[in-house]
């Protein structure tokens, strides 16, 4: 497998977000930037796949129900 290339500069490359809030900050990104959401059901809740205004994807914002442990 190869590594993509990286975005031309001025653009954001993939990322999962994932976030206490996730609505919230879907709601963020989408009035920021001009994205649109599309839920992803993950059975009880939505996850969120952020596309740009042609379509095409741009990030994920998930869902965060614990607390990272770093220890």
């Amino acid at each position: 497998m190869t590594t993509p290339p990286p975005p031309a500069p001025g653009r954001i490359g993939w990322v999962d977000l994932t976030v206490d809030g996730a609505p919230r900050i879907r709601d963020f990104y989408t009035a920021v930037t001009g994205w649109t959401a599309e839920g992803l059901s993950m059975g009880d809740y939505d996850d969120y796949l952020m596309k740009a205004p042609d379509g095409t994807p741009q990030a994920g914002v998930c869902a965060l129900f614990e607390p990272a442990n770093d220890s």
